[in-house]
């Protein structure tokens, strides 16, 4: 079952960081439907006891989420504000939210809450080891285009992957996967030819 909704949700999620925004989204619906009279009580487990649990796992989330950054290039796609409360998310996270599969959002019940959620943590901290490098934002249509063919041709559809944006590449993108760097860019490029674009322009300079 718990498998099932991840799968659900990595159906049309393909970056870590939309799959972090998208939980802490999805989590503070189920809170809600949860802890409003939708679900039995556990008898060894106050109600309130388990809303305070919970609340405490998406103040974590969210404290995650307002922790600096380390990395040199920028990271795109970040929501547009950084999450102030539980309340506090993007439009974009809540419009994906609330189009999620109710079948599955019916499945999540104060008995296996837990369970999905540790499922989904555990794919969170793997985190990933594929990131791609562009010049620009990538919008929605062009990161799902890429998340479909690196699953088909790395045979993993679990696959998540980071964007990062590095201006110096001109055109096109690089690739880092398993620690291994790819450059496909028009800068690499213009580097490989280096010589014989100065010796065309020499040529043209001696006109």
């Amino acid at each position: 079952m718990e498998q099932q909704i991840l799968d659900e949700i990595l159906k049309d999620t393909f970056t870590l960081g939309d799959l972090k925004k998208r939980f802490l989204g999805l989590k503070l619906e189920l809170q809600k439907k949860i802890y409003q009279g939708e679900s039995s009580v556990d008898s060894h487990q106050s109600s309130e006891e388990k809303k305070d649990e919970i609340e405490k796992s998406v103040d974590s989330e969210i404290a995650s989420e307002k922790a600096p950054r380390n990395d040199v290039i920028a990271i795109s796609r970040s929501e547009e504000a950084i999450p102030e409360s539980k309340a506090t998310i993007s439009e974009e996270t809540a419009k994906w939210v609330s189009s999620f599969s109710p079948e599955m959002k019916e499945k999540i019940n104060d008995k296996n809450y837990s369970e999905v959620c540790a499922l989904i943590e555990g794919v969170i901290d793997k985190g990933t080891t594929l990131t791609i490098f562009f010049v620009f934002i990538p919008d929605n249509s062009q990161v799902e285009g890429f998340g479909k063919w690196l699953r088909e041709h790395l045979k993993n559809p679990e696959l998540l992957f980071d964007v990062k944006i590095d201006s110096s590449l001109i055109g096109g993108c690089a690739i880092s996967y398993k620690g291994v760097y790819r450059d496909y860019s028009l800068k690499a490029r213009i580097a490989a030819n280096k010589a014989n674009l100065m010796e065309e322009f020499r040529g043209y300079l001696r006109k």
